[in-house]
């Protein structure tokens, strides 16, 4: 019983460890305002919780509050 706990916590952390490492690497990224150009970004902690498929992020501009799918450049 105690190595299916131990299992189960590894892969919590894992999957922590990667989660964290994706919203970090992604805050790095600028999100650009289809409607008033502003360019903005988000906290890593904010990032792993936006709405995303593939490289696009559902976000709001901070500067005029339209909401809007944003694509993240790849490097």
């Amino acid at each position: 019983m105690t190595g299916v706990v131990i299992g189960a916590a590894i892969i919590v952390v894992v999957i922590s460890a990667v989660l964290l490492l994706q919203g970090i690497s992604l805050s790095k990224k600028d999100f650009f305002c289809k409607n008033c150009n502003y360019r903005f970004n988000r906290k890593w902690y904010q990032v792993i919780f936006l709405t995303h498929f593939e490289n696009e992020f559902s976000v709001k501009c901070p500067q005029c509050g339209k909401k809007y799918t944003n694509a993240v450049e790849k490097e």
